[in-house]
């Protein structure tokens, strides 16, 4: 038999093989697309219940929890991100072409960012230093309220 041939035969090999694997596996895989629309709504639930009107009702000691939880949640989600982005090789850039995980993948990176954009918020929110100046610059502009001032920055 030729080296052509006894090559084409290993690559029929392998993929088969590989296919064996990915159905043997496909609980777990069923199991983690899944959980990825599962993450997807539970992540739309705290964006839409964590409003900027629901983060001006809260206390200082309130937000330091959440923004904790929210960079329990962000900072995983980020590095997948990231990675995905420097290796479009990678089993994440290919599935994204498959029309509805990639929407949902689409979707998941939106909402990482907006959970990204409510820690900044939150953090800004609780940074005296950031408070005082807003309020200096309000009150030298005339601004009355200038804490409405901080809140309505962050909407």
């Amino acid at each position: 038999m030729s080296s052509a041939a006894i090559g084409q035969v290993k690559r029929s090999l392998n993929r088969a093989l590989a296919f064996t694997l990915l159905v043997e596996n496909t609980p777990t895989l069923i199991t983690g697309i899944f959980r990825l629309f599962q993450l997807r709504n539970a992540m739309g639930q705290v964006l839409k219940a964590l409003s900027p009107d629901f983060l001006d009702t809260l206390t200082e000691d309130q937000m330091e929890v959440i923004m904790t939880s929210l960079q329990r949640i962000h900072q995983p989600l980020a590095a997948i991100w990231r990675t995905g982005e420097a290796n479009r090789n990678d089993l994440l850039a290919r599935i994204n072409h498959i029309p509805i995980l990639g929407s949902v993948l689409a979707d998941l990176q939106d909402q990482t960012e907006d959970i990204g954009d409510r820690i900044e918020s939150l953090a800004l929110r609780t940074n005296r230093e950031f408070k005082a100046l807003v309020s200096s610059c309000a009150s030298a502009l005339g601004i009355e309220n200038p804490g409405d001032t901080i809140a309505r920055m962050h909407r």
